[in-house]
């Protein structure tokens, strides 16, 4: 028997909250260590005297299970779910769950092939720093941190069927990816988070709703089941025209996650944003336009330290120690030279590093600014004033180099990006002092990881 394992990571957007929503504005977006895992294992038999019947069990974390039968014909795909081998369900397992199994089969071209047929059970399994869990009362809610948990989810189970039936092309199954979860939400999203989940922290500019459209398969989400259909009028192959390009922070930064009891409906957020955007153009278009060039500046920037970091790893480590005893205020270079021993060999070196990191800083500071004045503006609290008090005070903190609340703000939560343990640590306390929770979130730029293997039992 066969056995594929994937699991696919959470994001947090750093860089091009809003603007990501339109081309060709860039965005930065990290991964993290917190991950959702698909586990997919059976057999499937392949030959003329298979019913092209596939069971399938789905079974979650929070002990639940959904039975459905797996319908195949040349150029279609049909998930229905079974109640009558369902005894712990009443109702269909999620639509995100749902769109990404036919996509994974759809995505290795299993229509296509050899009739087959078999037995297969899905296990899913979430990290817990993707929710938050707060009372009313007695009451248990259960929230988000905003890590794109759904987009984490569809990736990795479209990895694991495509995976388990022989494609593992990431470019195939990130497309496979974003077609599932547009279809799942019933919307086409700026698609970072689905990229981010897929191939790890990189630069993102969102794909055109037509290259969507114009994907090997269509989806239809119908009341009873998915099916996935050939696009007759398909002109693509499974390929987005969406830009990206790996990109991540020097090895020695990390970020700090903190979570806030509240939460936000950041859907609305975004609604209300593009209505100020289309009623107050002349205040918009300024705006946006400042925010277009302080983030562009801002991803250079980090490119460029980062390209530093690897080709000078020694002399950065060295810098970077020093870093970590800066507060970054406006007379911070001097503090750092004060402190620094660079040898007369590398003082050209100095400047320009001092430079990167001090762009980095500035433009950050900017782009947080703007889009504080913007959800004024869209009357939405992007940054809310106890949230930006507390990241005020987080940004004096030695070696903080970064703050803010990702993506599109709210009280999901905030990010503090650090450039060493000691840093870490002390703005773990902080928060923890004044009732925002870290999380046990760090970097980490792998994105979707695949395993397979045999195993003796069923």
């Amino acid at each position: 028997m066969k056995q594929v394992r994937t699991s696919a990571p959470g994001k947090v957007l750093l860089v091009g909250g809003y603007l990501v929503l339109e081309r060709p504005n860039a965005a930065f977006v990290v991964t993290t260590s917190t991950r959702f895992t698909a586990i997919l294992k059976g057999r499937l038999s392949y030959g003329k005297e298979a019913s092209n019947i596939i069971e399938l069990i789905v079974c979650s974390s929070l002990d639940r299970t959904w039975a459905y039968n797996i319908f195949i014909e040349e150029g279609s795909i049909l998930l229905e779910w079974d109640p009558s081998r369902d005894s712990s369900s009443l109702e269909r397992s999620n639509a995100f769950v749902e769109c990404a199994i036919v996509c994974g089969l759809a995505v290795a071209d299993i229509d296509s092939k050899v009739p087959c047929s078999g037995s297969l059970r899905l296990d899913l399994e979430a990290d817990p720093n993707f929710y938050s869990v707060s009372y009313e009362g007695s009451e248990r809610i259960l929230g988000k941190t905003g890590l794109g948990s759904s987009a984490a989810l569809v990736s990795c189970v479209v990895g694991a069927f495509a995976a388990f039936c022989g494609c593992k092309d990431k470019e195939k199954i990130a497309a496979a990816a974003q077609l599932a979860h547009a279809t799942a939400q019933q919307k086409i999203g700026s698609g970072f988070d689905v990229s981010a989940a897929v191939r790890g922290s990189q630069s993102y500019v969102r794909f055109t709703q037509e290259s969507l459209e114009n994907l090997p398969f269509v989806i239809l989400n119908n009341s009873d089941d998915i099916i996935a259909q050939r696009n007759v009028s398909c002109v693509n192959e499974w390929k987005l025209d969406e830009i990206w390009r790996a990109l991540e922070l020097p090895l020695q930064w990390d970020i700090v996650l903190g979570k806030t009891m509240h939460g936000s409906d950041t859907r609305d957020f975004v609604r209300k944003v593009v209505q100020w955007k289309a009623t107050d153009t002349h205040r918009a278009l300024e705006i946006w336009s400042q925010l277009i060039k302080v983030n562009s500046e801002l991803i250079g920037s980090i490119q460029g330290l980062a390209h530093f970091a690897r080709c000078n790893k020694q002399l950065f480590d060295e810098l970077n120690t020093i870093l970590e005893m800066v507060r970054f205020k406006e007379d911070w270079k001097a503090s750092f030279q004060s402190k620094s021993q660079v040898g007369e060999s590398q003082e050209n070196i100095l400047p320009k590093f001092l430079e990167m990191v001090n762009s980095i800083i500035e433009n950050g500071r900017e782009s947080r600014s703007l889009l504080s004045l913007m959800g004024q503006l869209a009357d939405v609290p992007i940054e809310p004033l106890d949230l930006k008090i507390l990241l005020d005070q987080t940004s004096e903190i030695p070696g903080c180099i970064l703050v803010g609340v990702p993506g599109a703000g709210g009280y999901d939560a905030v990010f503090a990006i650090v450039v060493g343990e000691m840093s870490r640590k002390l703005v773990e306390d902080f928060w923890t002092s004044n009732s925002c929770f870290p999380l046990l979130s760090r970097l980490d730029s792998e994105g979707l990881l695949v395993y397979e293997e045999s195993i003796d039992n069923f």
